[in-house]
C-alpha cells in the first residue's frame, strides 16, 4: 500500500512537471515565431511622422509632418492622408527645391464636419515611390476632446435648427451713452444748379458814387521801328542858284515899287 501511494504521488508530480515544461516550450516557440515574423517585415524606405497636436478640439487645425529617408537620391514620392478613411490628401507630391525632391510634407487640415464627434479617430498615412513601392503602416489615433461647431457649419443648417440654437429674440436693451463725435468727412460733390431766383425791381438799384481817378499808367511798350526812307537825289547847283537870284530880284522889284509909291 505504501509503495502504491508513493508511485501515484510521483506520477502526479511528474505530470505537473511535464505540463510546466510544455507551457514553457510553447511560450518560447511563440516568442521565437514573433521575432521571426517581425524581423521578416521589411520596408523599401523609412517613413517617420508626427501629428501636432496629438489630440485637441474639433475646430483645431491638425498638422501632420512626414519625413522619408529613401535609398535613392532625388526619388519622387507621393503621399496620401486619410481621416477615418476620408481622404484628406490624395497623391500629393513631395517638396521640390532646385529640381531636387526633398521627400517631406507639412500637411495641415481641420477634421471634417461630419466626422468630428468627440472621441477617437484615426489618421492614416500612405507613401508611394516611382517604382510602385508602398509604405502604409503609419496610423495615428487622434482624440477629439471637445466638439466645437465651426462658423461655416451654420450655412448648412435649416431655419428650424438655427432657431433652436439661437432661441427667441430678446427685448430691446437700454439706449447706451452717446458716442464721441467722429471726424469730419470729406466734402461731397457739388450739387446741381438750382432754378434762377425772382427778378428784382425794374430800373435796378441806385447809381453808386463816381470812383476816384486811378493812377496814371506806366509808359507803354516801344513801337516797332519804321522802314528807312529813300535817299534824296542831289539837284543841279545852277538850278538852285538861279532860283535864289530870281527870288532876290522879285523882292527888290516889290520893294522898289513900294518905295516909288511912297515918294510920289
Amino acid at each position: 500500500m505504501t509503495d502504491g501511494r508513493y508511485s501515484l504521488d510521483r506520477v502526479e508530480r511528474d505530470i505537473k512537471i511535464l505540463i510546466a515544461i510544455f507551457f514553457i516550450i510553447v511560450v518560447i516557440i511563440a516568442f521565437g515565431i514573433g521575432r521571426f515574423t517581425a524581423s521578416a517585415v521589411t520596408h523599401p524606405f523609412t517613413v517617420s511622422y508626427q501629428v501636432l497636436p496629438p489630440s485637441g478640439k474639433s475646430d483645431e487645425e491638425i498638422l501632420v509632418l512626414i519625413r522619408v529617408n529613401h535609398p535613392n537620391d532625388n526619388e519622387p514620392l507621393w503621399a496620401y492622408v486619410t481621416w477615418d478613411h476620408r481622404t484628406i490628401v490624395q497623391r500629393q507630391g513631395d517638396v521640390v527645391f532646385s529640381k531636387i525632391h526633398q521627400n517631406w510634407w507639412d500637411i495641415a487640415f481641420t477634421p471634417p464636419q461630419d466626422l468630428c464627434a468627440k472621441g477617437k479617430h484615426h489618421i492614416r498615412i500612405r507613401i508611394e515611390d516611382s517604382d510602385g513601392n508602398i509604405v502604409s503602416w503609419p496610423v495615428w489615433e487622434y482624440t477629439i476632446t471637445n466638439t466645437v461647431p465651426q462658423v461655416g457649419w451654420f450655412d448648412n443648417l435649416s431655419e428650424e435648427a438655427i432657431a433652436k440654437i439661437t432661441g427667441p429674440p430678446g427685448g430691446q436693451g437700454e439706449t447706451g451713452p452717446q458716442g464721441e463725435t467722429g471726424e469730419t468727412g470729406p466734402i461731397g460733390p457739388q450739387g446741381e444748379e438750382g432754378p434762377p431766383g425772382a427778378q428784382g425791381p425794374i430800373g435796378g438799384g441806385e447809381q453808386g458814387p463816381v470812383g476816384s481817378i486811378g493812377l496814371p499808367g506806366g509808359p507803354g511798350p516801344r513801337g516797332e521801328t519804321g522802314p528807312q526812307g529813300e535817299t534824296g537825289k542831289s539837284e543841279n547847283a545852277i538850278v538852285l542858284y538861279t532860283a535864289l537870284i530870281l527870288s532876290i530880284a522879285s523882292m527888290v522889284t516889290v520893294l522898289w515899287g513900294f518905295y516909288r509909291e511912297r515918294k510920289s
